[in-house]
C-alpha cells in the first residue's frame, strides 16, 4: 500500500521480525536470507531460507557424513603365569 508521500507505509514493510538480528526484516525474506542447493533423489533443488537456519542445515549435512575414528585399543602384557 503507498501513501500519501508515495512511499510504502512503514507497518506494511515491517513484516516479520528477525529474532537473530534484532531487527525487521526486508519485505517477505529474512536480512540475512540465502539461497542453498540440496540434491533431493538424483534432483538438485534450490531453496530460500534465513542464513542461520542454512548453517544450521549445512553443519548437519557434514556431521551426517563424517565418520568417527576407530577407539584404540589398549593391550594390557599378561605378567600372571598360571
Amino acid at each position: 500500500m503507498v501513501g500519501g508521500n508515495g512511499h510504502k507505509d512503514e507497518a506494511e514493510s515491517k513484516v516479520k521480525f528477525c529474532p537473530f538480528l534484532d531487527k525487521y526484516c526486508i519485505a517477505e525474506r529474512c536480512a540475512v536470507h540465502t539461497e542453498v542447493v540440496k540434491a533431493f533423489g538424483g534432483v538438485q533443488q534450490k531453496m530460500g531460507l534465513c542464513g542461520f537456519n542454512a548453517l544450521g542445515m549445512i553443519l548437519s549435512e557434514i556431521n551426517a557424513k563424517t565418520q568417527l575414528p576407530q577407539p584404540q585399543r589398549i593391550n594390557l602384557p599378561r605378567i600372571i603365569k598360571g
